[in-house]
């Protein structure tokens, strides 16, 4: 679809890293239409979210990690929310797709922003990393630029799997449902890497440093105390098959993500949140539930079998090209 020349207003309430995926796809969108790109600052914006006024529509962005709306959809012409069940896709409510966080021009969206005090302040966590080109904090903006993605695309691997997870203490929440939750996630991503490291060689799996992952699996904790997003992104270039599974709130986190843009095969828990176009056995193969990580090492044989996991990769490839690109990203909201 081709636009005239508009201009394209953002209005968030504070920046945060939810946020970064949106904003540099509005920059490179805005560069590749030749539209003016200005962002402002509405207290009334809940956090993890963003309104877009665009050609006489408005669309309302909701990126938060559960299935609650953050807002009354009735009041924009769309409502696009990131972690979208089925039974909800209808009317004017659109799926986000995954979210990845990503960066193209630090110092071009940093002369974007806000200048006003409140949002500086709200703000200053994801500015400074933006404006840390020395990489100095594990989140800088100049680890996660989106070439860096893309270059990994063409590096398919030689069939290593990957897996780098964490674990959420239950003890630290008081909800009884949530901390059941958070058992389960535990025992699941303990087993998958205990049966990944014990079935193959060609492998990197492992659990950040934590005092529950000191106490209940030593043996798969990182010697490295702190790894890096380069470190950790010039890992995931190298490998072949990705592991994936819910985080918190069962719904996808960014992992799953970077996987697909970065063109990887992806083994996964069942995904619950609609997805576009992101078909199972074509673009990634699905676990029973979400305890099953015995079923891994069939699933990555499948996978190294003839190189099937190339041809995933093709697939999320071509996927990522359609719905993740930065001006694509854009357009997919744009067109409802």
């Amino acid at each position: 679809m081709s636009f005239k020349r508009l201009i394209m207003i953002i209005y968030i309430s504070s920046y945060t890293a939810h946020l970064n995926q949106l904003l540099y796809s509005a920059l490179e969108f805005s560069k590749v239409h030749k539209h003016r790109l200005i962002i402002k600052y509405d207290n009334s914006i809940k956090e993890n979210c963003a309104l877009i006024e665009f050609n006489n529509n408005s669309y309302f962005l909701d990126y938060s990690d559960n299935y609650v709306f953050s807002d009354l959809h009735t009041q924009y012409d769309y409502y696009l929310k990131r972690s979208l069940r089925q039974e909800d896709y209808k009317g004017n409510i659109k799926p986000l797709n995954f979210q990845i966080n990503f960066a193209t021009s630090p110092f071009v969206l940093f002369n974007k922003l806000p200048k006003n005090k409140e949002f500086l302040v709200k703000s200053k966590i994801e500015i400074l990393r933006m404006l840390d080109v020395f990489k100095l904090t594990n989140m800088s903006h100049y680890s996660m630029l989106y070439d860096v993605f893309v270059k990994a695309q063409n590096n398919k691997g030689d069939g290593k799997i990957i897996f780098y997870t964490r674990l959420w203490d239950p003890d630290n929440n008081k909800n009884p449902d949530e901390k059941k939750r958070r058992e389960k996630q535990n025992d699941f991503r303990i087993g998958a890497c205990r049966i990944i490291k014990d079935n193959f060689k060609n492998s990197k799996v492992g659990v950040f440093d934590s005092k529950l992952a000191r106490a209940v699996c030593p043996d798969l904790i990182f010697p490295n105390k702190i790894i890096s997003k380069k470190e950790y992104f010039s890992e995931l270039s190298n490998s072949s098959i990705c592991i994936a599974d819910d985080g918190l709130k069962d719904t996808p986190g960014w992992k799953i993500g970077e996987y697909a843009l970065m063109g990887k095969s992806i083994i996964s828990t069942p995904i619950n949140v609609l997805i576009k176009d992101f078909i199972q056995d074509l673009n990634y193969l699905e676990l029973t539930d979400r305890n099953s990580y015995e079923e891994i090492p069939d699933k990555v044989e499948y996978f190294l079998s003839n190189n099937n996991y190339l041809r995933m990769s093709e697939q999320n490839v071509f996927w990522s090209e359609k719905y993740l690109h930065p001006s694509t990203y854009i357009s997919n909201i744009i067109d409802g």
